[in-house]
């Protein structure tokens, strides 16, 4: 990925809800409020890591009220380039372990 210009990535959201597609939504990074280069500068003006790190920043990507997840959705996010990261909505601890059981193949 050397040679990808990071403002030019494209940022796409959708909920399932009951496999179905609920919403879905799109941005690029030229879109953030504050550039990537100075969000990293600020991380870094006052802490170390020796070990790396990851910044986050969100996807900007916000459906309209009074829109809620509710468990059972699912909520993936494709940014060009990079691939596509895919969460389960799930209420509380036991089924949150129970979710990422399944994920793993029950391991």
């Amino acid at each position: 990925m050397a040679d990808v210009r990071p403002y030019a990535l494209g940022i796409r959201m959708r909920i399932l809800r009951q496999g179905a597609l609920h919403w879905k939504g799109g941005t690029n990074m030229r879109e953030f409020a504050r550039r990537h280069e100075d969000l990293v500068t600020y991380l870094f003006r006052e802490a170390e890591f020796p070990e790396g790190v990851i910044l986050c920043t969100g996807t900007g990507l916000v459906p309209d009220s009074p829109f809620t997840l509710e468990a059972g959705d699912t909520v993936d996010i494709e940014i060009d380039g990079l691939g596509t990261l895919s969460n389960p909505v799930v209420r509380g601890k036991a089924e949150r372990a129970r979710a990422l059981v399944g994920s793993v193949g029950g391991v």
